[in-house]
C-alpha cells in the first residue's frame, strides 16, 4: 500500500500518485483525501489530472480498435 504522508514531500502530487488516483489503485481513504485537497488550491496539478485521464481515455480507445486483416502478422493460426 503507498504511503503519501512519507513519500510526498513535492509541491505538486507526482506522477505515480496521479496514475494510482486514476486508476483507483490501493490508495487509503485519508491518501485519496489528501491528494482532492490538494487539487482545490493546485490548478497545475488538476490540468496534469485531466492530462493523464485524456492520455489512459486515448489508450482504452485504442485497445477497442479492431485491427484489419491487412495488419495482423499471421492470417492462419501458428500450428504448436
Amino acid at each position: 500500500m503507498l504511503l503519501l504522508d512519507s513519500t510526498w514531500d513535492e509541491p505538486h502530487i507526482p506522477d505515480d500518485h496521479l496514475d494510482l488516483y486514476l486508476l483507483k489503485h490501493t490508495l487509503t481513504k485519508s491518501e485519496r483525501t489528501r491528494i482532492e485537497e490538494h487539487f482545490l488550491s493546485c490548478q497545475h496539478c488538476v490540468s496534469r489530472l485531466e492530462e493523464f485521464q485524456e492520455f489512459i481515455d486515448l489508450l482504452r480507445a485504442a485497445a477497442r480498435v479492431k485491427r484489419p486483416n491487412s495488419l495482423r502478422v499471421f492470417k492462419t493460426p501458428l500450428s504448436a
